[in-house]
C-alpha cells in the first residue's frame, strides 16, 4: 500500500511531518503489510510515483481535498492504462465529516473516525464502502510512528532547525468552531509516561 499526504497550500512545504500517516504505517507494518509513504508536502505526486501499487490510502483535511481529488484522478488514469484493479482508501477530517459526498467522488473505501484498528481490514478488502473507525481506548497498544519511511527533515515555519512532533494524547474537550471532534472525540485519552519516553528515546 502507498499512503499519501496530498500536501496543503496553507503550510510551507516540509514544515510538518505527516504524523497520522506515519502512525497508520506503523500499525500496518506490525500486521506484516508492506507500506510506503508519499508526502505531497515535500514531493510532487506524479504518475510514475503512483505506479506499481494496488492499494492507495489518502488522508485529507478540507483544504487538502482538491489535491486529494487530483491524486484520485491520476490513480484512475493509471488504472485505465494498466487495466489492473486498485483500491483507493480515504480518511481524515474531510472524509469523516463529508463521508457520503466523498464516497460518490469515486473512492473505494472511506473511513470515519480513527482508522488504527480498521486500516488492516480496509487494505485487505475485508471492509469496504463507508467504514466506521474504532476509537482506541489504550493508546499504549499502538506502535510508534514509522518515521523511517520518510527520509526527510521537517522544519516548522519560523524555526531554523528540524523538529519532530510527538502526540501524547487524543481527544479534546474544547469547542473551537473551526475544528471537528468527530475523529478523536471530546474524551481525552493519554499515553503513559513510559510509552512517551520510549518514543522520545527512539526519536533521539
Amino acid at each position: 500500500i502507498l499512503l499519501i499526504n496530498p500536501g496543503s497550500n496553507l503550510r510551507k512545504p516540509g514544515s510538518a511531518e505527516p504524523l497520522p500517516l506515519l502512525s497508520l504505517a506503523g500499525t500496518l507494518e506490525q500486521q506484516g503489510i508492506q507500506v510506503e509513504i508519499l508526502d505531497g508536502a515535500i514531493s510532487e505526486i506524479t504518475l510514475d510515483k503512483l505506479s506499481g501499487y494496488q492499494t492507495f490510502g489518502v488522508t485529507s483535511t478540507t483544504p487538502q481535498y482538491p489535491n486529494a481529488l487530483e491524486i484520485l484522478k491520476k490513480i484512475q488514469d493509471l488504472q485505465k492504462e494498466t487495466g489492473e484493479p486498485v483500491k483507493t482508501l480515504l480518511g481524515g477530517p474531510h472524509a469523516t465529516v463529508f463521508k457520503d459526498k466523498v464516497l460518490k467522488d469515486g473512492w473505494s473505501t472511506v473511513c470515519i473516525g480513527e482508522g488504527d484498528l480498521v486500516i488492516g481490514d480496509m487494505v485487505t478488502g475485508k471492509l469496504r464502502g463507508i467504514v466506521r473507525g474504532i476509537q482506541v481506548k489504550n493508546l499504549d497498544c499502538l506502535p510508534h510512528p514509522a518515521r523511517h519511511l520518510v527520509n526527510q527533515q521537517y522544519i516548522r515555519e519560523g524555526d531554523s532547525e528540524p523538529s519532530i512532533s510527538i502526540v501524547g494524547m487524543r481527544g479534546c474537550p474544547y469547542s473551537c468552531i473551526y475544528c471537528t471532534k468527530e475523529i478523536t472525540g471530546t474524551k481525552v485519552r493519554y499515553r503513559s509516561v513510559h510509552n512517551i519516553v520510549e518514543e522520545i528515546q527512539q526519536v533521539r
